[in-house]
């Protein structure tokens, strides 16, 4: 009988995971088959968190890449320059 672990996902685990999701998509009872120590809730539980993950770091860069147009486009009127009069 496999023992299941606890643990955190180890950076082999991680790979191995990636891989098997690739394989398989969403079969995740095929995966925790395929992956010893690890059971099928930890297994689904894992793939929707690394989503989780994804989307938001996804979310986060288009946010910054939206700023730094707005901010290259539109300078702000009132910074630090105007307001202290700095290169007059």
């Amino acid at each position: 009988m496999n023992r299941i672990t606890l643990q955190r996902w180890t950076r082999e685990e991680e790979r191995r995971f990636e891989l098997l999701v690739r394989r398989h998509d969403r079969d995740f009872k095929r995966i925790s088959e395929l992956f010893p120590g690890r059971s099928y809730g930890q297994i689904r539980s894992h793939y929707y968190n690394v989503q989780r993950r994804e989307s938001a770091r996804s979310s986060n860069q288009n946010h910054a890449k939206a700023t730094a147009q707005v901010n290259e486009e539109n300078p702000p009127e009132c910074s630090y320059f105007v307001l202290f009069n700095v290169f007059e």
